[in-house]
């Protein structure tokens, strides 16, 4: 609490999800959630990505329940195939209901080996998901690891691949891209790094 320096305890996973039927493929004991983006949502709730559930949550504003899952197990919604996440990381709720995440694409049940930006219309009346907008680059860039989206205010994304070639398998290249409404790719930049480097996310 920054006006006094006191710390309190304000959520704790364990209070609301069970490692023993919860943890993902990728989980160990040491760190069976990998929560790797915290963002305040647009009524003051918590959106919070584990990473090795695939799953988005969204805490209530006083942190006493989780109001929705998105993807993994015990999700709220009915996530199809296409739309299903892997991985995600820098997840936004950027208006009531719309989640924008860079989707890794680590370990899709298909096999398939891509990453993109994807934002998701939540329903929750019927618990149903639509896709509202997705990029996802020609020729397709895999980044297992690393990679961000965030919105502008013109309506435009950056993207950032951040994941060098051959980093856990991925295909590189790190890149930023700029990418319109409509997904039309405006600009892009090509990154050379130090070996070991990446590009955990892009800020505007």
């Amino acid at each position: 609490y920054p006006p006094t320096g006191a710390l309190n305890k304000r959520w704790s996973a364990f209070d609301f999800i069970d490692p023993r039927v919860e943890a993902g493929a990728r989980s160990v004991p040491q760190d069976w959630l990998h929560a790797n983006s915290v963002s305040i949502g647009p009524r003051g709730n918590i959106v919070i990505s584990l990473h090795y559930l695939d799953q988005v949550i969204s805490l209530a504003s006083d942190f006493g329940a989780i109001e929705w899952r998105l993807g993994g197990a015990r999700s709220t919604f009915a996530v199809d195939p296409a739309q299903a996440n892997s991985g995600q990381h820098s997840v936004l709720e950027v208006a009531t209901n719309r989640v924008l995440m860079f989707d890794n694409g680590v370990a899709r049940t298909d096999g398939s080996r891509f990453s993109r930006a994807i934002e998701l219309a939540l329903d929750p009346s019927s618990g149903s998901v639509a896709t509202a907008w997705e990029y996802r680059p020609d020729p397709t860039i895999w980044a297992p690891i690393f990679g961000s989206v965030r919105r502008l205010p013109n309506g435009h994304s950056l993207v950032a691949f951040g994941a060098p070639p051959g980093q856990l398998g991925a295909a590189g290249p790190v890149m930023l891209h700029e990418v319109s409404p409509s997904s039309q790719l405006l600009w892009s930049l090509l990154l050379s790094l130090p070996p070991g480097g990446g590009i955990f996310q892009a800020d505007p």
